[in-house]
């Protein structure tokens, strides 16, 4: 039989033993707050008529709880994986491993649950662990009270910046003077001819039969 000061110590240590070994691997703790201000910002913003903003919806964890599990979802993921991606990154990788917890997919409970909100879904990002959706305020106040939305931001969005048309739009290309309205690279000329891009196109390579990874 354990000593009394043993057994005291076991009875005090087992719930945070439990919990430890109930918690989910890798997971990131929720932000405080977990709706971030900038979501009231472009809530004022939003040109929406039905109110709603495009918000990131951040997870707190991939549902991963025994390396077992761990190494299972890996196994699955590269299954799937194409081959031309794996022997890229074989090639590349620095890390560990040619697949870590990164690559596993969101959650699909997790992504159903935030969609019970009445959110529109947009998109879903394995490596962010985190779906886009489209959400009103009240939606987004029902999203931060699952337990295991970690996040809520608002989309960056670039700003168009309407510039005064200019009394000198005329460009100069290798063949003469040519309006910045008729010219290929429009307004871009300029910076392109900094990187030398005209004379690359200019020599004619066309990318046939390359592979462009977006």
């Amino acid at each position: 039989m354990l000593p009394i000061a043993l057994q005291a110590l076991v009875v005090f240590l087992y719930p945070s033993l439990a919990a430890a070994a109930d918690r989910p691997l890798f997971a990131v703790a929720r932000s405080n707050p977990v709706v971030s201000p900038g979501v009231s910002i472009a809530l004022a913003q939003a040109q929406d008529a039905s109110g709603r903003v495009a918000v990131w919806v951040f997870f707190t964890d991939k549902d991963i709880r025994t390396q077992a599990q761990y190494r299972n979802a890996l196994a699955t993921v590269a299954d799937g994986y194409n081959q031309r991606a794996v022997t890229r990154r074989s090639l590349r990788r620095s890390w560990p491993g040619l697949f870590d917890h990164y690559d596993l997919p969101v959650v699909s409970s997790y992504v159903d649950q935030a969609v019970s909100t009445g959110v529109r879904l947009r998109s879903r990002s394995a490596w962010l662990n985190a779906v886009s959706v489209e959400a009103t305020i009240e939606q987004i106040e029902d999203l931060a009270k699952l337990p295991f939305v970690r996040l809520i931001k608002p989309l960056a969005r670039a700003v168009r910046v309407v510039r005064p048309e200019s009394t000198t739009s005329q460009r100069s290309d290798a063949a003469g003077e040519m309006s910045g309205a008729s010219d290929f690279y429009g307004r871009s000329r300029e910076q392109l001819e900094l990187i030398n891009i005209p004379a690359a196109h200019a020599a004619g390579p066309t990318g046939e039969g390359g592979l462009s990874a977006v």
